[in-house]
């Protein structure tokens, strides 16, 4: 009688482990998340114009590559303008799901000049938050290169 009240009892201890013990880490984001919201991302040049930021980046970048941090790893790096724009719209609950994308590569100056390259940089940054099912809450340019913009400005003028 006393084993089998043992071995219930560490049964019952068992399944309470597991039960408690269920990932409790926040998972990371998929990088297909952050290359769609990438490719989507509406880049608009002086309110006027505006294009997909991934059809830009692939004239005006064809060899872009797409890195991303979480906010907790980079909040240093962040601007008290940003950290004060999350706290003033709410997105402070959604922290744990909120990343620095960094798009990097050389980048076309000229549309009509395919030739005309920068060396490779940091080409345009954004600021995205998610909910806890990955869906896009916010995305906003952090920052950008001036060859970039000047590329968008003229490929977005043109066409």
């Amino acid at each position: 009688m006393k084993k089998t009240l043992a071995i219930v009892l560490a049964l019952i201890l068992c399944l309470g482990l597991t039960a408690c013990g269920g990932g409790g880490g926040k998972k990371e984001i998929s990088g297909e998340i952050i290359a769609e919201t990438v490719s989507t991302f509406k880049y608009t040049v002086s309110g006027v114009f505006s294009s997909p930021l991934g059809t830009l980046l692939n004239q005006a970048s064809p060899d872009y590559k797409v890195t991303y941090a979480p906010y907790s790893a980079v909040e240093e790096e962040i601007d008290d303008q940003w950290k004060e724009y999350i706290e003033e719209n709410d997105y402070t609950q959604y922290l744990s799901n909120t990343y620095l994308v960094t798009v990097t590569g050389s980048v076309r100056e000229n549309p009509q000049i395919p030739s005309l390259m920068t060396d490779v940089q940091e080409i345009i940054k954004l600021l995205c938050v998610y909910d806890e099912e990955d869906n896009l809450v916010m995305s906003a340019k952090y920052a950008e290169c001036k060859a970039f913009n000047t590329f968008a400005v003229l490929y977005l003028c043109s066409y």
